[in-house]
């Protein structure tokens, strides 16, 4: 409902979804071909690991909101065996399967709740 009510009224020139609020990967692709549909600019909201196949998938989709790995922004390389760096201000989709990253399940286990 927050992202059409801001489609609607037109209250951003970028919208900004995260697969892992809207709903997953099927919602995402729904709220992107929307936002598409009305002329906004799509850059996905933080975790490039999972948007990247969006992005290399819609054309449109031209920018990842990228977070440097190492900084002080809360990064999903703390649990990934590897994961997406930038060069030269790009990123490289990987041709795994999946969404091409790997769990790392001993760090996964370090940081789980009890």
């Amino acid at each position: 409902m927050g992202l059409q009510n801001i489609i609607d009224y037109r209250a951003a020139d970028i919208l900004q979804p995260d697969v892992t609020v809207v709903g997953g990967v099927t919602e995402l692709v729904k709220v992107v071909n929307i936002a598409i549909a009305q002329g906004f600019t799509v850059m996905p909201h933080a975790f490039p690991e999972w948007h990247l196949h969006l992005a290399c998938a819609i054309p449109e989709v031209s920018l990842l909101e990228y977070f440097e790995i190492g900084s002080d922004i809360l990064n999903l390389e703390m649990i990934f065996k590897t994961f997406p760096e930038a060069k030269n201000g790009f990123l490289e989709c990987s041709d795994k399967p999946g969404l091409g990253f790997e769990i790392n399940e001993e760090k996964v286990h370090r940081y789980k709740l009890l």
